[in-house]
């Protein structure tokens, strides 16, 4: 599916997350992909429940698969 321009208006540079090694976390190449990011304060929830604040969520097209590492 792709998004119009105007829909995603910046861009953001990922380096995807690929496992670990004996020396820590292993990251690839960067990447650059079409993104909307949303300058805004915010409380979510974090992956281990926890309530924490939100300085800024970026979204990035349903075709772009991007393994993060989580801390």
């Amino acid at each position: 599916m792709q998004f119009s321009a105007a829909l995603l208006p910046h861009t953001v540079t990922v380096r995807p997350y690929e496992g670990t090694s004996p020396y820590g976390e292993v990251f690839g190449d960067p990447v650059t992909h079409r993104a909307f990011v949303e300058d805004r304060r915010r409380l979510v929830i974090s992956a281990s429940g926890e309530e924490v604040i939100s300085e800024t969520t970026v979204y990035i097209g349903p075709d772009v698969a991007v393994s993060v590492a989580r801390r």
